[in-house]
């Protein structure tokens, strides 16, 4: 399982709040933000978590996919 969240999202949560909560209910998720506009702070993110900054690289996009052990 995986989630792939940008910070900025409509409503009243953002991607570093998803990324919370789905670290506290699903502890298995591999979590991956990413943002063009953000970079959490040092330690706002659950353990574990990626954050990649905007615009992505191909292939550090699958980079960080491969060390999280993420496969579609």
């Amino acid at each position: 399982m995986a989630l792939l969240t940008d910070i900025d999202m409509l409503g009243s949560m953002n991607g570093v709040g998803l990324a919370k909560v789905s670290a506290e209910r699903w502890p298995e998720c591999r979590i991956v933000v990413i943002s063009g506009r953000y970079s959490p702070e040092h330690g706002s993110l659950p353990a574990g978590a990626r954050f990649l900054s905007k615009p992505i690289l191909e292939s550090a996009l699958h980079r960080t996919l491969n060390e999280l052990d993420i496969r579609p």
